[in-house]
């Protein structure tokens, strides 16, 4: 599922809470091992923002620089 991001009228982001191992993978910077990680640790617990993939230690701050404005939390998720 893709979600608008505020303040951002057309643009389409990924929900990181919705989002498959395949649409994981095709962000830039993340891999299986990643994208795994990410549903892992969404499993235990889902994502309130974006920012808890950097918290969480999921991916390194240059990957989530490159996917941050590629990627979203669906409000109904937190």
């Amino acid at each position: 599922m893709v979600v608008p991001k505020a303040g951002a009228s057309a643009v389409r982001l990924l929900d990181v809470n919705r989002a498959t191992q395949q649409q994981l993978e095709a962000l830039p910077g993340i891999g299986a091992v990643r994208a795994t990680a990410i549903l892992v640790a969404r499993a235990q617990a889902p994502f309130a923002t974006t920012d808890d993939l950097l918290d969480r230690g999921l991916v390194p701050a240059n990957v989530y620089a490159q996917i941050r404005d590629l990627i979203g939390v669906a409000v109904g998720d937190r």
